[in-house]
Protein backbone atom coordinates (compact mmCIF):
# COMPACT_ATOMS: atom_id res chain seq x y z
CA UNK A 1 0.00 0.00 0.00
CA UNK A 2 1.23 3.20 -1.04
CA UNK A 3 1.89 5.80 1.38
CA UNK A 4 0.65 9.17 0.26
CA UNK A 5 2.49 12.57 1.63
CA UNK A 6 1.77 16.40 1.09
CA UNK A 7 3.54 18.15 -1.70
CA UNK A 8 3.93 20.99 0.80
CA UNK A 9 5.22 19.71 4.05
CA UNK A 10 5.48 16.00 4.08
CA UNK A 11 2.50 14.79 6.36
CA UNK A 12 1.56 11.84 6.01
CA UNK A 13 -2.16 12.80 7.07
CA UNK A 14 -4.12 12.91 4.60
CA UNK A 15 -7.77 12.62 3.49
CA UNK A 16 -9.67 12.62 0.15
CA UNK A 17 -10.93 15.66 -0.70
CA UNK A 18 -14.34 14.46 -0.39
CA UNK A 19 -16.30 16.11 -3.08
CA UNK A 20 -17.84 12.97 -5.03
CA UNK A 21 -19.04 12.40 -0.77
CA UNK A 22 -20.66 15.54 -0.40
CA UNK A 23 -22.21 15.14 -4.05
CA UNK A 24 -23.49 11.95 -3.50
CA UNK A 25 -24.92 12.34 0.26
CA UNK A 26 -27.12 15.65 -0.98
CA UNK A 27 -28.09 13.78 -4.22
CA UNK A 28 -29.21 10.89 -2.41
CA UNK A 29 -30.88 12.59 0.39
CA UNK A 30 -33.17 14.99 -2.25
CA UNK A 31 -33.75 11.98 -4.16
CA UNK A 32 -34.48 9.40 -1.46
CA UNK A 33 -36.59 11.93 0.50
CA UNK A 34 -38.98 12.66 -2.56
CA UNK A 35 -39.15 9.46 -3.16
CA UNK A 36 -40.12 8.10 -0.25
CA UNK A 37 -42.86 10.99 0.18
CA UNK A 38 -44.23 9.73 -3.16
CA UNK A 39 -44.62 6.11 -1.85
CA UNK A 40 -46.68 6.76 0.55
CA UNK A 41 -49.30 8.90 -1.30
CA UNK A 42 -51.99 6.10 -1.19
CA UNK A 43 -52.13 6.13 2.21
CA UNK A 44 -55.44 6.61 3.77
CA UNK A 45 -56.41 10.39 4.36
CA UNK A 46 -55.90 10.16 8.22
CA UNK A 47 -52.60 8.99 7.93
CA UNK A 48 -51.64 10.52 5.03
CA UNK A 49 -49.40 13.26 6.74
CA UNK A 50 -48.07 10.84 9.03
CA UNK A 51 -47.09 8.32 6.36
CA UNK A 52 -45.64 11.08 4.10
CA UNK A 53 -43.80 12.26 6.83
CA UNK A 54 -42.44 8.33 7.79
CA UNK A 55 -41.63 8.08 4.11
CA UNK A 56 -40.05 10.61 3.29
CA UNK A 57 -37.69 10.48 6.30
CA UNK A 58 -36.58 7.04 5.59
CA UNK A 59 -36.14 7.45 2.07
CA UNK A 60 -33.89 10.73 3.06
CA UNK A 61 -31.93 8.80 5.48
CA UNK A 62 -31.28 5.51 3.43
CA UNK A 63 -31.02 8.03 0.40
CA UNK A 64 -28.31 9.94 2.34
CA UNK A 65 -26.65 6.72 3.47
CA UNK A 66 -26.04 5.12 -0.12
CA UNK A 67 -25.11 8.31 -2.15
CA UNK A 68 -22.37 8.77 0.90
CA UNK A 69 -21.33 4.86 0.15
CA UNK A 70 -21.39 5.83 -3.50
CA UNK A 71 -19.65 8.97 -3.51
CA UNK A 72 -17.04 7.84 -1.36
CA UNK A 73 -16.16 4.98 -3.99
CA UNK A 74 -16.25 7.75 -7.03
CA UNK A 75 -13.89 9.96 -4.49
CA UNK A 76 -11.54 6.95 -3.92
CA UNK A 77 -11.28 5.21 -7.28
CA UNK A 78 -11.87 8.88 -9.77
CA UNK A 79 -11.21 12.06 -8.48
CA UNK A 80 -8.17 11.14 -6.41
CA UNK A 81 -8.17 14.55 -4.69
CA UNK A 82 -6.36 15.11 -1.46
CA UNK A 83 -6.68 17.36 1.05
CA UNK A 84 -4.21 17.51 3.87
CA UNK A 85 -5.26 17.74 7.48
CA UNK A 86 -1.86 19.58 8.73
CA UNK A 87 -1.56 22.90 6.33
CA UNK A 88 -4.78 22.34 4.37
CA UNK A 89 -2.92 22.09 1.01
CA UNK A 90 -5.85 20.02 -1.67
CA UNK A 91 -3.46 18.30 -4.07
CA UNK A 92 -3.80 15.98 -6.92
Amino acid sequence: MEIRKCPICGSTRIKTAGNGTKLGTSLGAGIGGFVGLLARRGAAVVGAAAGGFSGGLMGLISGAILGNTIGSAVDEMFTKSWRCEDCGHAFK
